[in-house]
């Protein structure tokens, strides 16, 4: 009798193939394996939107009320209280970002798309968004000029990828690795996206 409960129903969801990172060469996208095509037509990483979060709260709400509805009132409560507290907090950073417009950061996976469209920034990653393969060398030695020609600072490398290439990327241009953590395991949530926002800020800025 388990319910499961699809949370990105209502979710505006990037396509990997609209929202990928398109300077991927060619000759890491004709790879035999095909990774990135096997795992599905969206980018998973929807809980680092403040936007989908919200739809994913109110979807929680709905699907618990079926369930318990004893407890609806509490749960519309629970609910206008995580909602306002993550607008305040978009809103906040949506003006902190303003200033930086366009700018671009470097992680070690594509794991911040939706992040990226809601604070109108860019992302350059290493790996793609399931932490598949390494970077062949014409794919390194673009990152490198990026990297070098938009004087980044900052080479965010995420908890769970591949510490090695991150750190080639950082000596080769002179740049600072900074731990992020794209997945939040323990916690509030919006905490670690506040987090998250303070860290490419502080990049921003150095």
């Amino acid at each position: 009798d388990l319910k499961i409960i699809d949370l990105s129903v209502g979710v505006d969801l990037i396509s990997l193939e609209d929202g990928h990172d398109h300077d991927h060469d060619h000759e890491e996208e004709d790879r035999d394996d095909h990774e990135d095509h096997n795992h599905g037509e969206f980018d998973p990483h929807i809980w680092l939107s403040i936007d989908a979060l919200m739809i994913m709260a109110e979807n929680v709400k709905d699907a618990l009320s079926t369930v318990m509805p004893e407890a609806q009132e509490i749960l519309e409560e629970n609910l206008a209280a995580f909602v306002a507290e993550a607008t305040t907090l978009k809103s906040a950073y949506v003006e902190k970002f303003q200033a930086h417009e366009g700018k671009a950061f470097v992680t070690g996976h594509e794991a911040f798309g939706y992040l990226t469209r809601e604070m109108g920034l860019v992302q350059k990653a290493i790996q793609g968004p399931f932490l598949e393969g390494e970077p062949t060398p014409r794919r390194l030695e673009t990152l490198i000029n990026f990297v070098k020609d938009q004087s980044i600072t900052t080479i965010f490398l995420e908890e769970a990828a591949s510490p090695r290439v991150s750190e080639t990327l950082a000596r080769e241009t002179g740049s600072e690795i900074v731990v992020i953590n794209a997945l939040e395991t323990q916690g509030n949530l919006l905490d670690g996206l506040k987090s998250i926002y303070d860290k490419i800020l502080l990049s921003f800025e150095s």
